[in-house]
């Protein structure tokens, strides 16, 4: 029946963006943590590893500035 399968599909939606926000948390938890040494250190990266690439990138994104520094 539609109703059952709608019901599901918003279940299932529902269950993903509980991850989704608890994912989001975790992230904001971490990045409080960082102190202002830290982001110094990263600076003086000429050619950071892809890895920090991605979580600056990541970080950035949280904070809605550009990708592309």
């Amino acid at each position: 029946n539609k109703q059952a399968a709608a019901a599901q599909e918003i279940g299932t939606m529902f269950k993903q963006a509980e991850r989704s926000i608890a994912e989001l948390d975790a992230a904001k938890d971490a990045l409080a943590k960082l102190d202002k040494n830290k982001i110094v250190e990263l600076k003086t990266f000429n050619n950071p590893h892809e890895s920090i690439v991605l979580v600056l990138e990541a970080v950035m994104v949280l904070f809605g500035q550009k990708t592309d520094w």
